[in-house]
């Protein structure tokens, strides 16, 4: 009995450990805008973002009149979006997930429907055994 007990324990332990390394795996991005000159992502005017295939990303986008898209190019309007594992395209105040697929293109662009000065680079790299990191230059 005790032996049982011991064992569900270590599993409870190692389910939260568990949780908290794949929830450690996401990185978050802040997203607002300078004016109609740049988006600013985590303090950097149009930073190129280097993200990991198989890892997923929010971007906690706050840009009133600057909808917030990645495109397979660097455009204007909604064309060209790049859906694969995207979700709130366009967003101007909430958050836009992306969920990296392992064979998705790269590089992709981020981009405003309306600005086409509001526009940066992503670069995607492929999983490694070590947990991914987030690059902004």
């Amino acid at each position: 009995m005790k032996i049982i007990r011991m064992i569900l324990v270590l599993a409870a332990i190692a389910a939260g450990l568990v949780l908290s390394s794949a929830s450690a795996l996401a990185a978050d991005f802040t997203v607002t805008a300078n004016g109609t000159s740049a988006y600013v992502i985590n303090g950097v005017n149009n930073p190129t973002l280097t993200l990991q295939r198989g890892t997923t990303y929010t971007f906690a986008v706050n840009t009133i009149g600057h909808p917030f898209d990645i495109k397979t190019n660097n455009s204007t309007g909604t064309a060209n979006r790049y859906n694969n594992g995207v979700t709130g395209q366009g967003v101007t105040s909430g958050t836009l997930t992306f969920a990296v697929p392992l064979d998705a293109p790269t590089p992709l662009h981020y981009n405003c429907e309306l600005h086409a000065a509001m526009t940066g680079i992503i670069n995607l790299v492929n999983p490694a055994n070590t947990p991914p990191s987030v690059t902004i230059t």
